[in-house]
């Protein structure tokens, strides 16, 4: 790698949080839904968001990915859905669902302003969390067949 090279990636990832090499990363224009491909549950959420908003969030896997290239850790996909913006802002867990959600408009954008705010965004964590920490526990619902 020359000088040069280091130098303008050094400057560009100072700037934007991404070196050029994650060219991929840094040059989306819709918001990237990062979600649990092995989770049936978050496969069927994720289609029937895609449905209902083709053109607003472009889903991916999370084991197609590596997360330090997003400046995550394996631990963060593991345990999150992500949304990240192209403006690259990163929001996790009930928080990204609340966005999908207000994007969708009419009752579902109600719920998701709703579960933005105290108390029922405590509520949503919690529910989100347990969700999270239980949902390979749930056999036959999340399991790929």
């Amino acid at each position: 790698m020359q000088v040069k090279e280091i130098v303008r990636n050094s400057i560009e990832k100072s700037l934007t949080g991404f070196s050029s090499k994650d060219r991929k990363v840094s040059n989306f224009e819709k918001s990237l839904l990062i979600y649990d491909g092995n989770c049936n549950i978050c496969n069927k959420l994720v289609d029937w968001v895609s449905d209902k908003l083709p053109n607003s969030f472009e889903p991916i896997k999370s084991q197609s990915l590596r997360p330090e290239e997003y400046g995550l850790k394996q631990k963060d996909f593991d345990n999150y859905v992500w949304l990240i913006m192209p403006d690259r802002k990163k929001v996790k867990g009930s928080m990204a669902a609340a966005r999908v959600l207000r994007a969708m408009g009419s009752g579902w954008g109600v719920l998701g302003t709703l579960i933005s705010v105290p108390p029922f965004s405590f509520v949503a964590f919690v529910f989100y969390w347990l969700f999270s920490k239980n949902r390979k526990r749930l056999g036959s619902l999340c399991a790929i067949k």
